[in-house]
């Protein structure tokens, strides 16, 4: 067998883990080229040599390989395995002429001709940066594999790079410098008549200081836009997002839109409520940044980006840059200039100022990271150096409206304002079937999870109680007896545990739920005003306040009321179904009729109170039906009404006592961690007491313990069942039925007896070959009719002399049956 290290399959799949490039330290997107490893791993055998020597010349880029001066006719001759060509300075013309399958090609500042390089049926990306062409280049055949088209170019100098258009049928990527030369109108046409799937456009910026004079025009950018017919990806630098750019994105391309990025020479008053009009319109949109570049635009305009609710659910990166505090904005907010107020003297004092000092003292720096960390956001990079501008009362205003928005959205990953970056690092735990700003709403299906769960820990309790009663009678038959009062005996003290400590029931915090107080709805009066700056100060405020959900938590009241729904009612709907059965005559007489029902007595003559009471069952046994469907279908229309979002309730006892459930947040987690770590140890002034103490702490341990008790006892029934229904079990247990029973010790022929021959298949008797073969209880074989008369005349075997009878002769067969 051939080593496995001479398979040309296996060398290649070395050669795919050797790496040819290491990143420059310090240099982004920039590489050294290393092909020590693999050079010596060509020289192995010629098998190595024909495999690993493509990946040698996969890639060509001549500014990071120039310390390596390659030969030119070295590479004309291994040109042909070339797959990524970058050439940023003039090479003779001949050397590539052997490059026929390129899959990318990247040119820049060079004047090689275009003609070689672009007969390339298999290229898929081409990038042309600062090329004269002030013709058309020659193409034999369309590009029919080009995707990606990247043209950052002087339009002056190079006008006919636009003729590259139309051999690219399936171009889906054009990347273009948008400045005022850009023929808009001519790439527009062809766009629209060669390109039908075009659906990413990128704008370059090719100079360093945004001037809006050296950029398209409105109409220019309206007229790219409306070249393709959908528009994925739009990534573009203009020189402001007027109704007309908005109405050319909305107007055909709302529906798929997935990526906005938008960098702004100018800003109108309009520009925020655009950007608020794409992010209210674009339901598929997953990243959204917008970047300005002017001096002028203030930060509290951004508030124009909340006037509507988003409906981008999808959105995962939103990132806003470039807004600009102005020196009497920051001189008024900065910390040294707010004064303390007296609380005796707050109603003489201005209203803006108490707010400015309540805000700053309420919002300051360390505070912000917290009550972002308590919902999962983390600070992941800041500039290096800070300005004021970032502690101002305007810049958390705006931080605080962002963040309270973009919290409320379930896929949001990463926020980016004004150089600082969040992450988010906890997602929801729970895929959220509404989506949106109902992140916390949890599925009908885990309710009834939930539900079904408690349901079924009574009969699962009932059963284990009852099996260990026939061992133990004595002390389990009265429980076994009064199991209804002494289950909710039981359950009461570990809901009231669980809802004190987690504000939810045993199953809803086992399924990571909660329980919270349903807010109450207050109708605005008709006289009351309200404008933008109260409604941007409110939305600050309730964004700057994350403990404020903990004035929906429980209190002692909204336990009681859980308690009696979650115990209360279950034990008197339980006894209620089992009476009923009782009168009823159960199973028996649904089936068979009445047969099995309890006859009426003649009451004539019997006191008032038995008369009344036998009323009464009747009464209940003809009503209770009617009831009992009355219960079902109130849970079922609140069910129908909760999976369509028409009732923060899906059950009708919720409503009752204005409780609503709700999925756990990280927040919550910690919350719940902290209080266990913080919890104060009561002293003890005596013996009694501390063990009371100890007690109390045991129990309360044992209570939450059963929360790790039951997936691990779910967890041991399982494999208890999977083991006695797998082939092991019945191995194990037949092990001693079917063990092998070892052949017995062979006789050995007795000196005196008949010698064997040599071959197996003849006779010992008449020493021919074996007809009708029949076996004698010594073991040996040998012709019917000769060991029958042998048996049958000295009632031995010939051979061994062992004793024989003739019904101890048995027939053997062969794979034919003969």
């Amino acid at each position: 067998m051939d080593n496995p290290l001479n398979l040309p399959e296996i060398v290649y799949y070395v050669g795919r883990f050797i790496s040819l490039w290491e990143p420059v330290k310090n240099r982004a997107g920039q590489y050294n080229f290393h092909p020590k490893d693999l050079i010596a791993c060509i020289k192995v055998n010629k098998t190595w040599q024909s495999t690993l020597t493509p990946f040698l010349w996969t890639v060509h880029h001549d500014s990071w390989m120039e310390d390596w001066d390659i030969p030119q006719d070295l590479i004309a001759t291994h040109g042909r395995y070339i797959r990524y060509l970058s050439l940023s300075w003039d090479r003779p013309l001949v050397t590539f002429q052997s490059t026929t399958r390129l899959r990318e090609l990247e040119l820049s500042n060079t004047n090689l001709g275009l003609t070689t390089h672009l007969n390339n049926p298999d290229l898929t990306e081409l990038s042309l940066d600062h090329l004269n062409s002030p013709t058309a280049p020659t193409v034999d055949q369309p590009l029919v594999s080009l995707t990606n088209l990247h043209l950052d170019c002087d339009w002056y100098q190079s006008p006919g790079l636009v003729q590259l258009l139309p051999v690219c049928p399936n171009l889906e990527v054009l990347t273009f410098s948008v400045n005022s030369h850009c023929p808009a109108a001519e790439i527009a046409y062809m766009l629209k008549k060669h390109c039908p799937k075009l659906k990413t456009l990128k704008g370059i910026q090719d100079f360093d200081i945004f001037d809006p004079e050296m950029m398209m025009t409105d109409i220019q950018f309206v007229t790219l836009i409306q070249s393709t017919c959908r528009l994925v990806h739009f990534d573009m630098s203009i020189n402001n997002l007027t109704i007309s750019i908005c109405q050319a994105l909305l107007g055909l391309h709302a529906s798929w839109l997935e990526t906005v990025h938008l960098i702004l020479g100018g800003y109108s008053s309009d520009t925020f409520d655009n950007i608020n009009k794409i992010l209210s319109s674009c339901p598929n949109l997953t990243s959204f940044a917008i970047s300005s570049e002017v001096e002028e635009c203030p930060a509290m305009a951004a508030l124009g980006m909340f006037a509507e609710p988003w409906n981008c659910a999808k959105l995962n990166t939103f990132k806003v840059s470039g807004l600009r505090f102005s020196d009497e904005e920051a001189a008024v907010d900065t910390p040294n200039n707010l004064r303390e107020v007296n609380p005796a003297d707050q109603i003489a004092e201005d209203d803006s100022v108490i707010w400015g000092y309540v805000l700053e003292k309420e919002l300051r720096r360390q505070q912000f990271r917290e009550a972002l960390a308590m919902n999962g956001w983390i600070l992941d990079c800041a500039p290096r150096y800070r300005t004021n501008h970032s502690h101002s009362f305007q810049s958390h205003v705006l931080a605080h409206t962002i963040f309270g928005r973009c919290s409320a959205l379930p896929g949001m990953q990463a926020v980016h304002l004004n150089d600082f970056e969040y992450v988010r690092t906890i997602m929801e735990f729970m895929s959220n079937l509404g989506g949106g700003a109902q992140a916390d709403r949890p599925s009908l299906f885990e309710l009834i999870a939930q539900d079904k769960m408690r349901e079924m820990l009574e009969p699962a309790l009932r059963y284990v109680i009852a099996v260990y009663a026939q061992r133990y009678p004595r002390y389990l038959i009265r429980i076994v007896n009064r199991y209804e009062e002494f289950y909710a005996v039981l359950m009461f003290f570990i809901e009231r545990h669980y809802l004190r400590e987690y504000g939810a029931s045993f199953a809803e915090n086992f399924y990571g739920l909660k329980r919270v107080r349903a807010p109450r709805v207050v109708k605005p009066s008709k006289s009351s005003s309200i404008d933008d700056e109260s409604v941007a100060a409110a939305a600050a405020a309730s964004a700057a306040m994350p403990s404020s959900i903990g004035s929906k938590k429980l209190n002692n009241r909204d336990i009681r009321k859980s308690l009696l729904f979650l115990i209360g009612l279950p034990y008197v709907k339980c006894k209620l179904d089992e009476y009923y059965e009782k009168i009823s005559g159960g199973e028996a007489a649904r089936l068979f009729g009445d047969e099995f029902t309890q006859e009426e007595e003649d009451l004539t003559g019997q006191p008032l109170l038995v008369r009344s009471k036998a009323v009464a069952i009747k009464v209940f046994k003809k009503g209770y039906p009617y009831v009992n469907a009355l219960y079902h279908l109130s849970i079922l229309a609140h069910y129908i009404g909760y999976l369509y979002n028409k009732t923060p309730f899906y059950s009708p006892w919720l409503r009752l006592i204005g409780i609503e459930v709700k999925r756990m947040s990280a927040a919550d987690y910690r919350e719940i961690q902290q209080k266990a770590k913080s919890a104060p140890r009561r002293p003890a002034s005596s013996l009694r007491e501390s063990i009371q103490n100890n007690v109390l702490s045991l129990l309360s341990g044992s209570l939450d313990f059963l929360k790790v008790l039951l997936p691990m006892s779910i967890f041991f029934f399982k494999f208890l069942e999977w083991w006695y229904q797998s082939d092991y079990y019945r191995k194990a247990s037949t092990a001693g039925d079917t063990a092998e029973v070892p052949p017995p010790a062979r006789i050995k022929p007795h000196p005196e007896g008949l010698p064997l021959p040599r071959a197996a298949n003849i006779c010992p008797i008449c020493l021919k070959s074996i007809t009708n073969p029949t076996a004698l209880s010594s073991g040996y074989v040998y012709c019917y009719p000769c060991a029958y008369k042998q048996v049958e005349d000295h009632g031995r075997c010939p051979v061994t002399l062992m004793s024989c009878k003739t019904d101890e002769l048995r027939k053997l067969y062969n794979d034919a049956g003969m």
